[in-house]
């Protein structure tokens, strides 16, 4: 199993998921069983629907960018997140 989770920012990951910079996106990993998303990727998002992965978009499970005191907070919950997924998986 790898879970890719594309993101600019670093991320603490749970076992089985790799961390990739969207800026190197060129095509879909065939490897890939689920791709997580941090950002406004639509062109990662539609390579890896059209080659039946599930996309995960991070933006939408927080349902909010948020500004000032409360991001630490949700960056936080945001990785347990993704760790309980990936673990949830494994």
């Amino acid at each position: 199993m790898t879970a890719i989770v594309y993101s600019r920012e670093p991320r603490e990951l749970a076992r089985g998921q790799k961390l990739q910079n969207p800026r190197f996106f060129t095509d879909a990993d065939p490897k890939a069983t689920k791709v997580f998303i941090a950002g406004d990727f639509p062109d990662i998002a539609s390579a890896y629907e059209a080659a039946g992965v599930p996309v995960v978009l991070l933006d939408a499970v927080v349902e909010a960018k948020v500004k000032g005191p409360t991001a630490p907070k949700l960056k936080a919950e945001t990785v347990a997140k993704i760790a309980a997924i990936g673990e949830a998986e494994g």
